[in-house]
């Protein structure tokens, strides 16, 4: 079993340069994600939510600022990391169970064990009997699915989500959230998830990072305080609209929504 990581991100900025013009896409970033949390990030499109989690990953380097994982500054790609897109990156011409085995096979891993983790996950995202299937034989939350263990069968320190939902109906939608947050609560993985809906990150996270709009700043930390294992109907109930609503508050004081 691994040992989640601690995350520290000190002054962190984030320019982008294309030709004489410079776009700041982070700024003065300071955060630490402490072993086994879920902390989620939210913010409008543009805001550096992305540009975070692929700091993370060493798949871009600060402008300026430190940023390590368990003490280590990160200097390139953290290959401890499973890592979730909002397309699933699926092969093709790979069945259900060999991708969900690419990365033990690419790092020769335990076959055995790895293979006996992989029907386990599969089996508790409602895919037993698809390991043999091909992705084109798949429906898009199906196939987020496979790309949700893919992450998970090397048992990682770290997960990364990159807006993981973002193209499904609202129906699966929900149910991936609810797979996830059983995949994950065990609290064996540090875990960073970058999404656009508000109800999503105060459902699965313990805290919530606000952004602001570009460049990306952290308005406010939020703790969600509400029990584990967490079920849908939460939502109804008044003190997970609490949370809801103080997150809207925040992005209205920006001007990032208006009703009038």
């Amino acid at each position: 079993m691994s040992k989640p990581v601690t995350i520290d991100i000190e002054g962190v900025q984030k320019i982008y340069t294309s030709g004489r013009e410079a776009v700041i896409a982070l700024e003065n970033i300071d955060l630490q994600i402490d072993p086994g949390e879920f902390l989620a990030v939210v913010g409008p499109s543009g805001c550096g939510k992305s540009t975070l989690l692929l700091l993370i990953a060493g798949l871009l380097e600060p402008t300026a600022g430190a940023l390590t994982i368990d003490g280590s500054v990160v200097k390139g790609p953290f290959t401890k990391a499973g890592i979730v897109f909002q397309r699933d990156v699926l092969l093709e011409w790979r069945t259900v169970r060999k991708n969900v085995l690419l990365p033990a096979q690419i790092k020769d891993l335990n076959r055995k064990q790895q293979e006996e983790r992989a029907e386990a996950l599969l089996s508790q995202v409602g895919l037993d009997g698809f390991e043999d299937r091909y992705p084109h034989e798949l429906s898009g939350g199906m196939r987020q699915r496979v790309s949700l263990v893919r992450a998970l069968v090397q048992d990682p320190p770290l997960l990364l989500l990159d807006e993981p939902f973002g193209a499904l109906d609202a129906l699966t939608r929900d149910q991936m959230c609810i797979d996830l947050s059983r995949l994950v609560e065990r609290g064996t993985q540090t875990t960073l998830f970058i999404t656009h809906s508000i109800d999503e990150a105060v459902f699965l996270a313990d805290r919530i990072a606000v952004f602001s709009p570009r460049p990306g700043r952290i308005l406010e930390l939020i703790d969600v305080e509400l029990p584990r294992p967490r079920k849908l109907s939460i939502q109804t109930q008044p003190v997970f609209q609490e949370y809801v609503q103080r997150i809207r508050a925040i992005f209205a004081e920006q001007g990032i929504l208006q009703e009038d």
